[in-house]
């Protein structure tokens, strides 16, 4: 299940077993500057009312005080202090497992490994090669149904699902 519920919500229940992955601030931002723009230049070519942000630096002053457009795809509009954060707090619990998005890109295979290991699934060698060549940022770049291209445009649901978020 992925989910981007706050730590309190999924940590009532002792029992499950949780995987966040945290992500560099700065790199959220800019991913998601790059990830709003897409979209709303989609919008313009569709016709509706919207515009992209003309400069980063106004794009991230509304980032920054979770406001306007960002705050829609950015944690929710809580960003790091009322998301991350309280995750950070439980990264000691038995039952959750905090992870670094950077880590995991620069040694993937070792991520995959240390996962397994917390699900207590015993995974071979050929195995988890196979799920760090498909998890890959090269191999993510090929598949079609990752590509930021394809997020909203594949049915008339994402679509319109993206323009309410935006």
């Amino acid at each position: 299940m992925s989910s981007c519920l706050y730590s309190e919500n999924l940590c009532r229940h002792v029992s499950i077993q949780k995987i966040y992955i945290a992500r560099n601030p700065k790199d959220v931002a800019v991913s998601c500057y790059h990830f709003l723009q897409m979209i709303l230049e989609q919008d313009v070519i569709n016709g509706l009312p919207t515009s992209p942000y003309q400069r980063f630096k106004d794009y991230l002053s509304d980032f920054l005080q979770c406001r306007g457009r960002p705050q829609l795809i950015s944690y929710d509009g809580s960003l790091w202090s009322q998301h991350v954060l309280p995750w950070w707090h439980k990264r000691h619990d038995t039952n959750v497992l905090f992870l670094k998005y950077e880590v995991m890109f620069k040694d993937l295979n070792t991520s995959i490994r240390q996962i397994a290991n917390f699900l207590d699934v015993g995974l071979d060698t050929d195995i988890i090669e196979k799920i760090t060549h498909h998890c890959s940022f090269q191999s993510m770049k090929t598949n079609k149904m990752a590509l930021k291209a394809n997020y909203c445009a594949n049915t008339e649901i994402g679509r319109a699902s993206c323009r309410e978020r935006v």
